[in-house]
């Protein structure tokens, strides 16, 4: 119980934060994490996420996760993606290219990134 009130304690400190730092902080995480993390938390956190999370790496992230991030995320600042090809995610970047890449804007986009997962027997 005394655990649970830290991590409240410690998210309240970290509201009080200035723009300038937590933008600074949201722009070493992965967006992927960051949203997950952070978007629930107020408006003011939303508005962050979106402007300074600019790389998403969306290794291991199922479907349905990657649907929420681009659904919840405007894409036009983002400057890295980077998708995988593995056994949790087969086929993920032609997903993204069915269903996202045609309806959603990258000007910012300077890489695009497909993983695939090689086996030597």
């Amino acid at each position: 119980m005394n655990n649970k009130r830290q991590k409240r304690d410690h998210l309240k400190l970290f509201k009080y934060l200035p723009h300038e730092l937590i933008g600074k902080i949201f722009s070493y995480l992965n967006g992927v994490d960051a949203v997950f993390a952070f978007s629930q938390v107020n408006y003011r956190f939303q508005r962050l996420l979106l402007k300074y999370c600019q790389r998403f790496d969306f290794k291991s992230i199922r479907k349905r996760k990657l649907n929420y991030v681009f659904q919840h995320c405007d894409t036009n600042q983002w400057k890295s993606l980077r998708f995988s090809y593995d056994d949790n995610t087969p086929e993920q970047i032609e997903y993204f290219f069915e269903f996202y890449a045609h309806i959603k804007t990258f000007p910012q986009l300077e890489s695009l990134y497909e993983l695939k997962q090689y086996f030597c027997n």
